[in-house]
């Protein structure tokens, strides 16, 4: 590997070979950085792993039910467990609630349907009572 003088003002210019191989050493560095890159990329994506389950107390997939920043730190197992209890036996309230209004309100239609049917019925007994005595 001999650099050979350039006309140019004292300039060397490399043969062919050392080109290629200044070439592959820098794509070799390049390869290396980019792949060095993507496992950084891939350690900073699983640092945090997900929860299959979510904490059933907030419904976060980011932490358990241990770990739930909503429990005070200071909280006893007894204590968490009321608090579990406590949103357990709240949701069921209030989906009880629904249920309740729900019915209520098929139940003012039934009322109702059957107010417009007694009416409709006392008024054919009375058209039928006046054409009798028509008669």
């Amino acid at each position: 590997m001999k650099s050979q003088p350039n006309a140019k003002a004292g300039m060397y210019t490399l043969n062919e070979d050392f080109d290629m191989k200044a070439e592959i050493v820098a794509m070799e560095r390049r390869l290396e950085e980019l792949e060095m890159w993507k496992i950084q990329k891939v350690h900073t994506i699983f640092e945090k792993p997900v929860q299959a389950i979510p904490c059933s107390i907030c419904l976060s997939y980011e932490h358990l039910v241990e770990e739930c920043p909503t429990i005070p730190a200071q909280a006893s197992n007894l204590e968490q467990a009321i608090v579990n209890l406590t949103k357990v036996v709240g949701d069921f309230v209030a989906a009880q609630k629904s249920i309740n209004d729900q019915f209520r309100q098929e139940n003012a239609q039934i009322r109702q349907e059957i107010a417009n049917r007694d009416r409709k019925m006392d008024e054919m007994q009375n058209d039928l009572s006046e054409k009798i005595e028509n008669l």
